[in-house]
């Protein structure tokens, strides 16, 4: 009867420990706001006290109210199920990062019947857009000339995931077109796109980036 009780306590002084412990964890991450683009994107995240240069914890990204990502970072990368949402609200697409695995997608079911998965931005699908749209602003020749319309921006996507080409599928006229294609130069190095499939089998895709010029 003495040594159950000694082992009782035994466990009783570790989970105390254990809970001590994970109270620790939880206090030292800290939350951190960070505004960018105008204050358009905001982001919640938490870093460690003890380096407060990696992310570790939960994430979430807002454009303006509209939360368009969520999910969890470790020792500074994106781990597990992160999910991603369009400016209605709606799910756009969920991704796995610690299986580097695409879960699910909007019209997955559509996609899944003809056994073929597009390529998709690893990210809100947003962010090269406003990318272009600061990058450019309305270029003041175009405004002057009341020039309006839209651009499509085509890019060729790897197999691994990255920009190999990148061209003008749809023009509004030879101005728009170069600022437009010219701001690929632009885009930052660790962007990564989920390459497409087809028959389980990843193959190099058009990925489309359809830029609006409105004078109103």
């Amino acid at each position: 009867m003495i040594l159950n009780l000694k082992k009782i306590l035994h466990i009783s002084l570790l989970t105390v420990i254990c809970l001590i412990i994970s109270s620790f964890q939880v206090y030292a991450q800290k939350l951190q706001i960070r505004k960018w683009a105008d204050n358009r994107f905001t982001e919640h995240y938490q870093v460690s006290e003890s380096d407060t240069t990696l992310f570790e914890g939960k994430y979430e990204l807002y454009y303006k109210s509209h939360l368009i990502e969520k999910g969890q970072y470790k020792n500074g990368e994106r781990s597990g199920i992160w999910t991603f949402y369009n400016l209605d609200n709606f799910f756009e697409f969920q991704y796995d990062f610690t299986r580097d695995t695409l879960l699910n997608f909007a019209g997955s079911e559509f996609y899944n019947r003809k056994n073929y998965t597009p390529s998709i931005f690893l990210g809100s699908q947003l962010i090269p857009f406003i990318h272009i749209l600061n990058a450019i602003g309305y270029p003041s020749e175009a405004y002057d000339k009341r020039i309006e319309g839209k651009v499509i921006l085509t890019l060729i996507i790897s197999t691994s995931g990255d920009i190999v080409e990148s061209f003008i599928s749809e023009s509004l006229n030879e101005l728009m077109d170069e600022i437009v294609l010219d701001t690929v130069k632009g885009f930052p190095k660790h962007w990564k796109w989920i390459p497409a499939k087809k028959n389980g089998e990843k193959i190099e895709s058009n990925y489309n980036i359809t830029v609006f010029f409105d004078l109103d």
